[in-house]
């Protein structure tokens, strides 16, 4: 089985299949059709000598500079390799696959003038596993992510670095090994490599898929929090939620019902409280509003991750260039701060029940879950962890799709800040990945030291999944262990799998 590359169907899905499962991937023969027409349009203009940008004209300020038919060639090498100049730690083989896939597949809409030979090179690296190095930072998100998509063009050319089988090699030497040829880039493709919103996407794409992971591992340590604190399940009925309007409420409150299932929380505990305190309480509508958000974020990203994203565009029917600004970020700029934001508002809850369940006075079991406190510490500092990691995505939070500086003298005065807001919610994503690994540890303490029984069934299959990673605490020890192993089953997927294992999907 395959991925198919048809430049209107490629989902967030798919883009984790193929990113992290290395899915092969297959060109679409109506995407080929598509493709060669619009080259052929490409190369008629370069041989009637008509102006179009980035084809027989400079780029960016430069755009009304002429360039002779027998420069051409030599642009799209030059505008290769004066653009690849990011900076920064390269991205993740993961991510850079999902690039390479995004590109291939908005190149596969047929409008940018690329040969058949591009995109056929980006499949051939994605099947071979040749990973371009593409350093994170330098892109503005105006014209896309220039220096990344340049960095990836050299790759593309026999030129730069690439990862193959964890080794970082020439580009050259990879595919010499693959049995792949190096491209001459040809009339605009070094341009429609570098144009347009494929990286921003494509990072996109993942954290989509590790943001609704992390919301339903969130209800899951929110189920197990509170079974230990014998909390109120009032709050999660059917019936109240129901009468809010808002779908995503109604599926966290459920969510929480069938994860404590059968808990004696309905049978033969009294809660602690007429009403809990907001972080349980108000659970159904902050995850229905995150739930919204992310909802809204996958929407934008599939859009644009299947549009035609690049400049100028070719129409082959017409046989007809136009000059526009497909190639702009703002709209995934906004879906990634909508991730960051997402990530801030279910985060600061998970802080919240962390520090009621170590404070004695809200939780009536040992200060810091510590059996024996005062000698011991417990878990006080893990609190000041997520403390320290939920202030932190509060500044990731504040949206970089909002500001702007301009670019190339003045000709891209309004950029995105698209690449930036991508960088932005990965790292909210795995601050929020950590806390809640923190909330599920001292959900198992307290659940421990409460010596609760009965348990719903997908509480306890949570807890027994924690419990096959982290012992009890005892006595004081080194826990940073701990904390990478429980962000672990929040990153990995493994709590879902063992707590769906035993109810079935979550929502």
């Amino acid at each position: 089985m395959s991925i198919l590359i048809s430049g209107s169907e490629l989902t967030c899905n798919d883009a984790v299949s193929v990113a992290r499962n290395n899915e092969q991937v297959q060109l679409a023969p109506e995407a080929k059709r598509r493709i060669r027409a619009s080259k052929n349009v490409v190369d008629k203009y370069v041989e009637e000598g008509k102006v179009a940008y980035g084809i027989t004209t400079g780029v960016g300020k430069l755009c009304n500079t002429l360039v002779s038919k027998e420069q051409v060639v030599q642009l799209q090498k030059n505008i290769a390799l004066s653009h690849a100049c990011g900076i920064g730690t390269p991205l993740s083989i993961e991510e850079t696959r999902a690039i390479m896939l995004v590109r291939a597949n908005m190149l596969a809409t047929g409008y940018s003038g690329v040969s058949l030979e591009i995109v056929d090179m980006l499949v051939s690296m994605l099947n071979a596993g040749i990973h371009p190095i593409l350093p994170e930072k330098g892109g503005v998100g105006s014209s896309g992510s220039l220096s990344i998509g340049a960095h990836l063009a050299l790759a593309i050319s026999g030129n730069g670095e690439v990862v193959v089988e964890n080794q970082r090699i020439p580009a050259a030497e990879a595919m010499r090994r693959k049995g792949l040829t190096p491209l001459i880039l040809q009339t605009k493709e070094a341009l429609s490599l570098i144009n347009g919103t494929h990286a921003m996407c494509g990072i996109g794409s993942l954290l989509i898929s590790d943001m609704w992971d992390a919301v339903r591992s969130l209800e899951i340590a929110a189920a197990i929090s509170l079974e230990a604190l014998h909390g109120n399940t009032a709050a999660f009925d059917k019936r109240l939620n129901e009468v809010k309007r808002h779908p995503q409420q109604q599926a966290a409150g459920r969510n929480i019902t069938r994860l404590v299932e059968g808990s004696a929380l309905y049978t033969k505990i009294k809660p602690r409280n007429v009403q809990d305190a907001y972080s349980h309480r108000c659970l159904p509508q902050v995850h229905g509003g995150t739930r919204d958000l992310l909802a809204f974020a996958q929407l934008l990203l599939e859009r644009e991750m299947n549009s035609a994203s690049d400049n100028p565009l070719v129409f082959a029917d017409a046989e007809t260039i136009l000059s526009g600004g497909n190639f702009h970020g703002q709209i995934p700029a906004i879906a990634l701060d909508n991730i960051a934001i997402a990530c801030a508002v279910i985060a600061r809850l998970a802080e919240r029940r962390i520090s009621r369940m170590v404070d004695p006075q809200s939780s009536n079991l040992p200060a810091f879950l510590a059996p024996n406190s005062g000698l011991n510490s417990g878990l006080m500092i893990p609190q000041y962890i997520a403390a320290s990691l939920v202030s932190e995505i509060k500044l990731l939070a504040n949206p970089a799709s909002v500001d702007s500086i301009p670019t190339s003298g003045g000709q891209e005065d309004v950029v995105s800040n698209g690449t930036i807001a991508a960088n932005k919610a990965r790292l909210a994503v795995n601050n929020l990945q950590t806390i809640i690994g923190i909330e599920l540890i001292c959900a198992a303490q307290a659940m421990y030291l409460s010596g609760r029984q009965e348990l719903g069934k997908g509480s306890e299959a949570a807890y027994h999944c924690i419990r096959k990673s982290i012992e009890p605490l005892q006595e004081d020890r080194f826990q940073e262990p701990d904390i990478i192993a429980a962000t672990q089953l929040v990153s990995s997927g493994t709590l879902i799998r063992e707590v769906e294992r035993v109810i079935g999907k979550l929502e």
